[in-house]
């Protein structure tokens, strides 16, 4: 079964999970942190009808093609997020 991708804006993201700081975070600050908790900024790999990269934050713990983290005060509970 394939879970289904909720898709929100930056703005809806902040406001409803609370990013604890703006500043990205990298390995080392979200190490110990309850997975739940975690978000992960990415380069998808492709780029925008104007040429750029497309960039995402998307819920949970990931490493390929990993920009930096995130930590929310408020749980995905592990459901598939993409923040644009």
């Amino acid at each position: 079964m394939t879970k289904e991708t909720i898709k929100l804006s930056y703005g809806e993201w902040v406001d409803q999970y609370k990013p604890t700081t703006e500043d990205p975070l990298q390995w080392g600050d979200v190490r110990g942190t309850e997975l739940k908790f975690i978000w992960t900024r990415i380069d998808t790999g492709e780029e925008d009808d104007e040429g750029f990269s497309i960039i995402l934050i998307i819920s949970g713990l990931h490493v390929v093609n990993r920009l930096d983290y995130f930590i929310t005060e408020i749980s995905h509970d592990h459901k598939h997020i993409e923040v644009d």
